[in-house]
């Protein structure tokens, strides 16, 4: 028996989506909202010239480490935040089919890439 909730419940995609491809130069989602998941479509996968995020400690980008980083908490203790993230170069593909989840501001993918970009809030 399903349950009849009154909670907003979105579907994957309900916010909307984004054809990416090597033409288009850097794309960006529309105000307040960010691409919260990468879809590759192309036959060979696709990689990035540019994947940027407002937070590059937390999700992968070709700007920064992402969780490669020690921080200090209220008391002064070292809390760590992972270790050896890397950032994302242009050699890394993402195969066809496969997808990566976070949040970024921009995207722009090499010569021959062709993604599908989720948005969300």
């Amino acid at each position: 028996m399903g349950i009849n909730s009154t909670e907003v419940a979105y579907n994957f995609g309900q916010h909307g989506s984004m054809f990416i491809n090597n033409t288009a130069g850097d794309c960006t989602p529309p105000d307040g909202m960010v691409f919260i998941a990468i879809m590759a479509v192309s036959n060979t996968g696709a990689a990035f010239d540019k994947l940027e995020t407002s937070d590059n400690t937390n999700y992968i980008n070709t700007e920064a480490q992402a969780h490669n980083n020690q921080t200090s908490d209220e008391s002064g203790n070292t809390v760590k935040r992972g270790n050896n993230g890397q950032t994302i170069s242009t050699s890394v593909n993402l195969p066809r089919g496969a997808m990566w989840f976070g949040r970024w501001n921009v995207i722009n993918v090499t010569s021959g890439s062709k993604v599908i970009a989720y948005l969300g809030y």
